[in-house]
């Protein structure tokens, strides 16, 4: 199935243009440019997709990757990542219904419904026996953990799965894979669904389009703010920044607890913000429309050898240093670094035991975060509070 490249109405941003219906105005024209993490993300997929369709594991390929002018390498923790992935497919596959038929890249067309309401799943599996279609999701980020239960985006897929299968299916289970991200439900988290409340999301999504259609479609700032394309530019987001700005918080003078929560949960949003901004306005002065006010400069030059490490070793003894003042002294790897030698695999175990028992895990100290994140509060004793007031 050919599609266009990009919808405007997509599953991946439909959390976005579901909760902020004018975004789509907003965004309309504005290409959106990829940061080195997202590159690395795509990078990840196709590596999961050729394992899936080749019956190989992550780590038979290595090199290096290069997507949307970004460019990596096929890295151990790369691999480790999409073998998670690749186990929870695989896993599912040898269930007591028979083998699935297996789609990678699934790509849909809802066009029935919308001609913008398109998408590609990363993987489908589909047990015509039990009548039952997985959804899997592979998120390669490592930044924000992402929930499965009542997702937009997995069910977009499965609604889209659903109407192109056009066979009976009674059960639904989507499945995210996160590996690098922590989250209390582990790397794998999975809820099912019968296929009838599909239609009712097949409501909801209906409801959404329409609302980014209307002519004064709302702005609404939120932690989706961060994937817009229109992030730097939005009205509505430099109004909440300014009045967050006049904002005034000192331990010498009275101030309202509330106030300072509700502002700390605006500093996602706005932190951003700020770098929608600041990529935004590099952009255009790469394109010869810088702001003005600004110009482009070159960064802080650093100075490296122009030689390889051998003949720069050759040179400088010739000038009477000794190898201990051109080489730097010899460090023990960490614990993580010492693991990538040995390799995670299971004939390992023994090996990756006694680097357990000679590691300890030491915080490097204290973060404030909401509540909603994992991880035991901290108990602060007055002494603590007194000793740290220095």
């Amino acid at each position: 199935m050919t599609l266009p490249a990009h919808s405007k109405l997509g599953a991946s941003a439909m959390h976005r243009w579901a909760e902020c219906p004018g975004s789509i105005r907003l965004s309309a024209g504005l290409g959106s440019s990829s940061s080195v993490f997202a590159a690395e993300g795509s990078a990840a997929h196709e590596l999961a997709a050729k394992c899936l369709e080749n019956g190989n594991d992550a780590d038979v390929y290595g090199g290096g990757w290069e997507y949307d002018s970004h460019k990596g390498d096929i890295t151990d923790e790369m691999t480790d990542a999409v073998q998670v992935y690749l186990d929870a497919v695989r896993g599912d596959s040898v269930d007591n219904d028979g083998a699935p038929i297996r789609l990678v890249e699934h790509k849909f067309h809802l066009k029935e419904l919308h001609r913008d309401l398109f998408g590609t799943a990363d993987c489908v599996q589909v047990w015509p026996g039990a009548k039952l279609l997985r959804i899997y999701d592979y998120k390669h980020g490592a930044g924000v953990p992402v929930d499965v239960e009542s997702n937009p985006q997995l069910l977009y897929y499965a609604l889209g799965t659903l109407l192109s299968y056009k066979k009976p299916i009674t059960d639904v289970e989507i499945i995210i894979v996160q590996p690098r991200c922590p989250h209390t439900d582990g790397p794998v988290r999975r809820h099912r669904i019968k296929a009838v409340e599909l239609l009712e999301f097949e409501a909801d999504l209906m409801d959404a389009v329409r609302r980014t259609e209307l002519p004064d479609a709302p702005l609404k700032t939120g932690e989706w703010c961060r994937w817009c394309p229109a992030a730097a530019l939005c009205p509505e987001t430099k109004r909440i920044a300014q009045a967050a700005a006049k904002s005034e918080f000192s331990s010498a003078s009275p101030y309202d607890p509330a106030e300072l929560a509700a502002t700390l949960e605006l500093l996602p949003m706005l932190e951003g913000w700020l770098s929608s901004v600041r990529e935004f306005a590099y952009g255009e002065a790469l394109h010869g429309r810088t702001p003005p006010g600004y110009k482009l400069v070159n960064k802080r030059p650093t100075r490296k050898w122009k030689i390889d490490d051998h003949t720069v070793e050759m040179e400088l003894g010739r000038i009477g240093l000794a190898e201990s003042d051109i080489y730097a002294p010899r460090k023990v790897q960490s614990p993580a670094q010492i693991e990538k030698v040995i390799g995670k695999s299971k004939k390992n175990a023994d090996k990756l035991a006694v680097v357990s028992e000679l590691c300890e895990s030491v915080s490097s100290g204290l973060k404030l975060v909401p509540v909603s994140e994992p991880g035991e509060a901290v108990k602060r004793s007055a002494q603590e509070d007194f000793k740290n007031a220095d």
